[in-house]
């Protein structure tokens, strides 16, 4: 009797799988080697030029700002530095910068200053948080000298020096798997599911796609990984192991300072899975980026198709500042799924809310309250949008919609009241927060405290509510022109490159142009869909993604020109995939006997009316 093909391809499959399930894990399993013991690390962020106690700086040339140090225009300067460590240098020693040497109109060279004379790191070249190792002959020493010189070519004031760490082992640094393994293992049982699967040469597609996104996140983890997690990160850790579900460190304990709760419990789930070690944040933000990744083609394909799904997908698969920050182990990959899930579920389907999908909204909703409390007025206005959207459902409507809302609520007012128990305010996080960018914003001046006090404590200063910040620190016109000013900048730095100097250096090509481009097609894409009912809910979520740090992104504060707006990308990404195919529909309607069209799996209007995925 003949097998019939589906089952042959299915059992074919499930042994492939037998195989390769096993043989991954047996790779994975050194994803967390166990690091050697730290014996010295110094950070230096250099803000405002102010420096650690056992340092010393000599400065010629250079300016301090905010960020670090600066050349003028056509400037030329040299920085000493000169710290004296607490226990003695090791053989297995190194540095990891922000160095801007290697960008366009700099030319630089960083030395290591020794007794038997000056050792050349760099020459012009740049470094973006990669680890470089120091000489052994800095084996135990207990003072380190770097000479960091470089000269501006170009007419603008250009930041050369951001930061500094100093790090030295009792050992050897692990070794990685190495990222081709990790990929081939992925997407070996990747192609083995998608032989499972009804449509299976669409599922190896995206399997392709997102090893491919996994490879690039993974490769910038082991890049990254011997180097200290971002303070905020280091938080999140430390919450997670006061951590206890319950009691007075339980989930809705509210004892994790300005923080909600649902980020660190995620944390502590992924020390149990991974690792007690820094290593594993940076392994949970890479796999929360490659489930954007996800997102993104599955929202693209529901609304315009799966060749333009898989557009869209590749767009956040080869995103430098997705990459990047996916190997911080910050929260901003969980924001951007739960934002984006709850619009689709709110949103994504004309003339109907079924009770699941409202129900799933509902914890979403309430998850990313959780997450990022100042979603509220967004999440809000978005329940509000989806009672207009489906008002053609009358009574049909109120039950379930008003059901997501109790959800919501009934998950995220416990750590409210809890946050008033415990420190007499229930927007305590809020209030901080605005503490923390006044002091960025007015640092130094009159009734503010001064940039070395900020440097020691974010937080200084007396509480301050939304309206003081920012109707008592500013105008109405001043809010209004700059949330204007900094949504327009935000759109703009959706962009697939993002660090273009950085891109530049590595491969030798100015990405720039690409940046601009996309940015083009996002904003016809946003037009394209805005003026269709049934995808008007890309823009407009987006805009909601965005306006609470619109006013705030506009201070171009540092280290946040990606982190505050990622968030939306997915939505960025569907719309620039829909400029792309609205930019090639019009020249195949204008180019007279064209040989080309653009694929269409089903008409826009079709899919977003009836919420399936071809």
């Amino acid at each position: 009797m003949r097998v019939m093909p589906l089952v042959r391809r299915r059992v074919l499959a499930g042994a492939w799988l037998i195989v390769t399930v096993p043989l991954g894990l047996w790779v994975f399993r050194g994803l967390t080697p166990p690091a050697p013991a730290m014996r010295v690390q110094i950070e230096e962020p250099f803000n405002h030029g102010v420096v650690s106690e056992a340092a010393r700086l000599t400065v010629g040339g250079f300016r301090s700002t905010p960020k670090g140090f600066a050349l003028e225009p056509q400037g030329q300067g040299e920085i000493e530095y000169r710290v004296r460590t607490a226990q003695p240098l090791t053989r297995w020693s190194a540095i990891t910068l922000q160095w801007y040497g290697g960008e366009t109109g700099i030319q630089s060279t960083v030395d290591l200053l020794d007794p038997g004379g000056p050792q050349r790191l760099l020459q012009n070249r740049s470094l973006a948080g990669t680890r470089l190792p120091l000489p052994e002959s800095v084996a135990g020493g207990s003072e380190i000298a770097l000479r960091f010189s470089a000269r501006n070519t170009t007419g603008e004031m250009r930041l050369v020096l951001d930061k500094l760490v100093l790090q030295s082992w009792d050992g050897p640094p692990p070794s990685f798997p190495a990222a081709g393994w990790v990929g081939a293992i992925f997407l070996a049982v990747a192609l083995g599911f998608a032989g499972l699967m009804a449509h299976p040469k669409r599922a190896a597609l995206v399997g392709l796609l997102l090893t491919l996104a996994l490879v690039l996140r993974y490769a910038n983890v082991s890049r990254v990984a011997m180097a200290p997690l971002d303070p905020d990160a280091q938080g999140y850790r430390a919450y997670a192991q006061s951590l206890t579900w319950t009691g007075p460190q339980g989930f809705y304990s509210a004892g994790f300072g300005e923080r909600e709760p649902l980020y660190p419990a995620i944390v502590k789930l992924a020390l149990w899975l991974f690792g007690d070690a820094d290593l594993s944040l940076r392994l949970l933000s890479a796999i929360l980026s490659v489930g954007v990744v996800s997102l993104g083609y599955r929202l693209g394909r529901a609304l315009l198709g799966t060749t333009w799904g898989l557009g869209a997908g590749l767009f956040l698969s080869v995103s430098v500042p997705a990459i990047i920050e996916s190997g911080r182990g910050l929260r901003v990959e969980l924001e951007t799924l739960l934002l984006t899930g709850a619009a689709w579920l709110l949103l994504g389907t004309q003339g109907s809310l079924p009770w699941h999908r409202a129900i799933l909204a509902g914890v979403v909703g309430g998850g990313l309250l959780l997450t990022r409390f100042p979603y509220a007025p967004a999440l809000l206005i978005l329940f509000a949008v989806s009672a207009w959207w489906h008002r053609d459902l009358g009574r049909r409507l109120w039950r379930p919609l008003l059901v997501a809302v109790a959800i919501a609520a009934v998950l995220v007012l416990p750590h409210r009241l809890a946050m008033a128990a415990r420190d007499g305010d229930a927007g305590y996080d809020v209030h901080r927060t605005l503490r923390w960018i006044a002091n960025q914003e007015f640092q130094g001046q009159p009734g503010f405290p001064s940039p070395g006090a900020v440097i020691r404590d974010p937080y200084v200063g007396p509480r301050i509510t939304l309206g003081q910040y920012y109707f008592g620190l500013h105008s109405a016109w001043e809010v209004l022109w700059r949330s204007l000013r900094g949504l327009g900048r935000a759109v703009l730095n959706l962009s697939p490159v993002g660090y273009v100097e950085e891109v530049r250096a590595v491969v030798g090509l100015g990405l720039g142009w690409v940046d601009l481009l996309v940015a083009g097609l996002g904003v016809i894409g946003l037009g394209a869909l805005a003026v269709r009912r049934e995808t008007r809910w890309i823009p407009v979520v987006l805009v909601l993604g965005l306006v609470h740090v619109a006013f705030v992104y506009d201070l171009d504060l540092p280290d946040y020109r990606f982190r505050m707006i990622l968030q939306v990308m997915p939505l960025f990404a569907v719309a620039a995939a829909a400029g792309s195919r609205w930019v090639l529909d019009r020249m195949a309607m204008v180019l007279p006997g064209a040989r080309w069209s653009v694929t269409r799996d089903h008409s826009l209007s079709t899919l977003a009316s009836t919420g399936k995925s071809p």
